[in-house]
């Protein structure tokens, strides 16, 4: 009797260590290749309006904690994110009603936007076959530039407000992630901002050719936090 037993555990002992192997080889084939990159959805879904383009490198590792035998995974973090707008209006001569005058007045706007984000960051992550929870935080520089020129041909008055502004934040962040297959995957990430921004405004105005002079020159800096609850959809290609 103790003989068949001993077989049996034997057996049961094998038939687990095997499986535990499959297993473990079916999560490395799902989620451990070394390379990912990925790309941010959100603007093709439309999301609040956003048109910011975001290119996301990530550069999976293992490493054993000292006295551990278990694997911890982690990555390094690099994206650059963008976004370009330029409103050259196709009919300078579109007339606006004035309800003052109750007349019509010529006028437009012109205007050029100009936002980029270059962050770099470190992640944790836990493995559960196709799926995965990571967190970590990222550290952001960033520059915005706005300019906006509205022009009344009826009055020869010319108004050009531009704004420019540089900020350092840090970024934590938490995610999901999907793996379709080894080499595709859908994540979401929410994130928390927090960082300090520097900002200069300048207005110049024109009117009948002559400048205006004396208009001051705003600048300042202060510390800001927000938190966006859905910041990315990312779809990546894992080489």
């Amino acid at each position: 009797m103790k003989k068949y037993l001993l077989i049996f555990v034997c057996l049961f002992a094998t038939l687990y260590a095997q499986a535990q192997t499959q297993d473990s080889t079916k999560k490395k084939d799902m989620d451990r290749l070394t390379w990912e990159i990925a790309y941010n959805a959100l603007p093709l879904l439309n999301w609040n309006g956003g048109s910011e383009q975001s290119i996301l490198f990530r550069k999976n590792v293992e490493k054993y904690p000292k006295g551990q035998l278990t694997v911890k995974h982690r990555a390094y973090r690099l994206k650059a994110t963008f976004s370009f707008w330029n409103n050259n209006p196709n009919y300078p001569n579109s007339r606006i009603y004035n309800g003052t005058t109750g007349g019509y007045a010529t006028s437009f706007t012109d205007a050029t936007y100009f936002n980029s984000v270059l962050s770099a960051g470190y992640e944790y992550q836990q493995v559960f076959n196709r799926w995965q929870f990571y967190y970590g935080s990222n550290l952001a520089l960033s520059y915005y530039y706005r300019r906006e020129t509205d022009t009344n041909i009826s009055t020869k008055e010319e108004v050009t407000n531009k704004h420019s502004s540089y900020a350092v934040a840090i970024n934590p962040f938490l995610g999901f992630k999907y793996f379709v297959n080894k080499h595709f995957s859908v994540s979401t990430e929410t994130s928390l901002h927090t960082g300090i921004i520097h900002s200069t405004s300048t207005l110049d105005s024109i009117v009948a050719g002559i400048p205006k002079t004396g208009i001051p020159e705003l600048s300042g800096m202060r510390i800001y936090a927000s938190f966006s609850y859905l910041s990315a959809v990312f779809v990546s290609f894992h080489f």
